[in-house]
């Protein structure tokens, strides 16, 4: 019988394999399971294969496959204060390593039988070219949470437009 924490590590590589496919087929750049995934790796869980799309990936996402909140918690926040303690601990991680990586911190989460969501800062989602999705979205004080599968209709074009002029 699997230890849990063994259990653990495979229910989050599982779901670091599931974001590169979901984001290699977005974008058309191969994307992996960072080396040291869930160790000292500070450039993401995930991130692209290729070191020269590397160099122009600016999102630091880090994923968790964790059952450590409660769903509907989620849409009763109003305050960073009323924020899960968890999520503090998960965007901090994010925003601790993007500080390195010099990527924007981005957060891919989920926990059994329920919905794949992300969380960005506002700024960052008012950078993207939403509009022509209409989705729906979460705001709590200055981060938006949206269905990961909402997040991936942004046509990639739009994101990478971000991206080029948030470097120049």
């Amino acid at each position: 019988m699997a230890s849990k924490g063994k259990s653990a590590r495979n229910k989050g590589h599982s779901f670091e394999r599931r974001i590169c496919k979901d984001l290699t087929a977005w974008s058309g750049i191969t994307f992996s399971r960072s080396p040291m995934s869930g160790g000292w790796s500070k450039t993401g869980d995930v991130t692209p294969k290729d070191p020269e799309d590397m160099t122009k990936w600016l999102l630091n996402i880090e994923c968790k496959n964790c059952e450590a909140y409660n769903t509907p918690q989620i849409f009763r926040i109003r305050s960073e204060e009323e924020m899960p303690k968890v999520f503090h601990k998960w965007w901090q991680q994010s925003v601790e390593d993007s500080g390195i990586s010099g990527r924007i911190p981005f957060l891919v989460f989920t926990k059994n039988r329920d919905e794949v969501y992300c969380m960005m800062r506002r700024g960052t989602f008012d950078r993207f070219s939403y509009e022509e999705t209409k989705m729906p979205f979460f705001v709590a004080n200055n981060m938006v949470i949206v269905l990961w599968e909402d997040f991936l209709k942004i046509p990639y074009g739009s994101v990478q437009k971000c991206f080029q002029q948030e470097t120049e």
